[in-house]
């Protein structure tokens, strides 16, 4: 998510929130099955489709599709530190 949220950086999310387009949430990456931090771009009945902020350097929707919805862990609410 750089240069929004540095790698590395602690953040809160909130687990009952449901995001809406334009939230940073972390999710499950649908392929590698590791913690990703995107933000939303649309959300339709396919799942949630994520975008990088820095579209050069990262995976995103563009490459592997929607992340179903159950595989959200929440919106991200706060960046603790910056990496």
């Amino acid at each position: 998510m750089e240069p929004t949220i540095a790698a590395g950086a602690f953040v809160l999310v909130d687990p009952r929130r449901q995001p809406v387009v334009g939230d940073v949430v972390v999710a499950v990456h649908p392929d590698k099955g590791i913690d990703i931090t995107k933000r939303v771009a649309s959300i339709d009945t396919a799942g949630v489709h994520v975008l990088s902020d820095n579209e050069a350097a990262g995976q995103d929707s563009r490459h592997f599709g929607p992340v179903p919805s159950a595989s959200i862990h929440g919106v991200v609410t706060k960046v603790i530190s910056s990496g």
